[in-house]
């Protein structure tokens, strides 16, 4: 357990947005880990994640990536395809999903990603949970949180500098 104070119900709030990363990536999720509570074995993990998932090897690399996903994260892809999906015409949506289905059938490296492709057609033609509207930021916040998480507990960043990104 962290021997700082306990986090302002703000802060817990802001912190909670990053919890299924926190989880996910065995982190407790009621707050973040400082570097003097980081041991070698985490330290590694963090920087392997880092490195392996988002191409970070230091705190320059990080500022990037945090910037970008501030500005336009992963969202306005996402925004790309549910805007393209959506303009698709009945014929075109039925051709798409025939395509998808066959590549699903095949199976092998494609099939995952032509799946993903076909449940968010159907999504987007459906207007699930208004997903046509729906401003996508959750995700690009989420992994915001866990990256200024890592950047504190591996003493790129300062608190205060971590808790401006959060």
């Amino acid at each position: 357990a962290s021997p700082r104070a306990p986090l302002t119900p703000e802060r817990a709030f802001a912190w909670a947005l990053g919890a299924v990363y926190h989880a996910g990536h065995g982190f407790r999720i009621e707050g973040p880990e400082y570097p003097e509570e980081l041991s070698k074995a985490r330290r590694a993990d963090a920087l392997n994640m880092l490195s392996a998932d988002w191409g970070v090897k230091e705190r320059s690399d990080l500022v990037e990536r945090m910037t970008n996903l501030g500005n336009e994260g992963h969202r306005r892809a996402h925004r790309e395809a549910v805007n393209h999906y959506a303009s698709l015409w009945r014929p075109d949506v039925a051709a798409l999903r025939e395509r998808f289905a066959g590549t699903i059938r095949e199976g092998g490296d494609d099939a995952a990603e032509a799946a993903r492709r076909r449940w968010l057609l159907d999504a987007v033609q459906a207007d699930q949970a208004g997903i046509r509207s729906a401003p996508l930021a959750a995700f690009d916040i989420a992994r915001g949180v866990m990256l200024a998480r890592l950047g504190l507990a591996l003493g790129w960043f300062g608190e205060e500098e971590t808790w401006d990104y959060v």
